[in-house]
């Protein structure tokens, strides 16, 4: 932070290991943003989302415990299951890398065993960062039909449950913790934070927990803010074909259960523009914001 030059600066606000929002002054129109919502408009050929020039704020979720925005999750998740009083001799979930270690961690903690169903493109780092909280990992590596790992992940969970006795699923693709982590937490900590007013939210999409959950926030609250959905090309979260996918923990092989690509403002992007996307604030300030 003390290396960033002073007409560029990135401000933390609020308690670190709960909320931190890197600020941009003015930056340009946004450009990595454009598309038509079914992948075309790439770059600056498609519509603009944004509204202009102004700022950009960031929410640096890598501040949490264990170093992503899937903490809240995990942790809504597990209270889910724990508040119902259902049997439970164990836990799994299908998970790409940073919801895996939340609940890795979590479960650790309440003394339950977990088993996170990975596929090859997890990152090793997070397979491992599992691995030493006490997680069984098991790896699903047959693609789906969609050409992902996702249904295939889906499909060998069904099977335990099946097969086991106190097994239990927290489902993240269906199960109303997921968004309920973002109405009741992430949402409110911004609109506690930025000025009140027009804002535009730009939100990832992979399960689409994310944006139901800052979409019933604002619609409980009457707030003027815009809530983006971004996916990646080729992904069928908001609809679509299905088509190769080279990022991780954005895009999904199956239909968002939370949210309705043809009822919500939304985007599609190449991996080029979102490593760009990320780029773009370090080489703007000096002082990069993504780990």
């Amino acid at each position: 932070m003390a290396n960033c030059p002073a007409n560029r600066p990135i401000r933390t606000v609020g308690n670190p290991a709960k909320l931190a929002i890197g600020v941009y002054p003015d930056p340009p129109v946004v450009v990595g943003f454009a598309g038509d919502g079914n992948g075309g408009g790439h770059g600056t050929a498609g519509p603009q989302i944004g509204r202009g020039r102004g700022i950009l704020w960031l929410k640096l979720e890598q501040e949490n415990p264990f170093g992503s925005i899937k903490d809240r999750v995990a942790y809504s998740l597990l209270s889910s299951i724990f508040e119902s009083g259902v049997l439970c001799r164990g836990i799994i979930e299908s998970t790409s890398g940073n919801l895996g270690v939340a609940l890795a961690r979590y479960a650790q903690i309440c003394g339950v065993e977990f088993t996170a169903v990975v596929d090859p493109r997890t990152s090793r780092k997070l397979v491992r960062q599992m691995r030493s909280a006490d997680a069984k990992i098991v790896e699903v590596a047959e693609p789906d039909e969609t050409g992902g790992y996702l249904l295939s992940r889906l499909a060998y969970i069904r099977d335990r449950m099946a097969a086991e006795d106190l097994l239990v699923w927290p489902n993240q693709y269906e199960n109303p913790a997921n968004p309920r982590a973002h109405s009741e937490g992430t949402a409110p900590e911004i609109f506690s934070t930025v000025p009140h007013g027009e804002l535009d939210v730009f939100l990832g999409v992979s399960t689409g927990g994310t944006v139901r959950g800052f979409t019933d926030y604002v619609e409980r609250n009457r707030l003027s803010w815009r809530c983006v959905a971004v996916d990646e090309v080729g992904s069928v979260a908001l609809g679509g074909p299905p088509a190769t996918r080279s990022l991780n923990g954005i895009g999904a092989s199956r239909s968002s259960s939370f949210v309705d690509g043809r009822a919500c403002l939304n985007v599609k992007v190449t991996a080029a523009e979102a490593v760009a996307a990320c780029d773009w604030p370090g080489v703007c300030s000096g002082c990069p914001v993504i780990h």
